[in-house]
């Protein structure tokens, strides 16, 4: 089970093994069988500390709430960073002097951190897409996630 999360999310915040990138996506089919064993020990463990069957799947439930949104934002993270370095003209990562292109760690967790604020709120002023096709992208995840 941590094998197979641990696996493919680290591969895919950075741009470095392309020829993988495929392999490494498609290893997210795993996530509902991590989910089902995730649940399966945690009932397991909350069982034997004496927590009712209503409320170990509260909690089992919760977790699996929280993972799924990181799992998300991860992967909008991912897409929003291919975005910024597709146009090195124009894309985010390069017309902002805040970051330097070449420190792939620094801007994922820009990256990361824009997603959860688009998650979160609508509407922000610190930094924004400046190509069509970041404002494209911006758009549909504030939209896809709004009510």
């Amino acid at each position: 089970m941590f094998f197979d999360l641990a696996s493919f999310l680290p591969g895919l915040i950075t741009l470095e093994n392309e020829n993988y990138l495929a392999a490494k996506i498609f290893r997210m089919a795993n996530i509902n069988l991590i989910f089902i064993q995730m649940e399966f020990i945690f009932h397991l463990f909350l069982y034997s500390k004496g927590f009712n069957k209503k409320k170990i799947e509260g909690v089992t439930d919760l977790i699996k709430i929280i993972t799924f949104t990181m799992l998300f934002a991860h992967l909008m993270a991912c897409l929003w960073l291919y975005i910024g370095y597709s146009d090195e003209q124009e894309g985010w990562v390069y017309i902002n002097d805040d970051f330097d292109p070449e420190n792939h760690w620094h801007i994922y967790i820009f990256s990361f951190y824009w997603v959860i604020e688009v998650i979160t709120t609508v509407g922000y002023g610190d930094y924004s897409g400046s190509t069509t096709y970041e404002y494209i992208y911006s758009m549909g995840l504030m939209v896809s996630i709004s009510k």
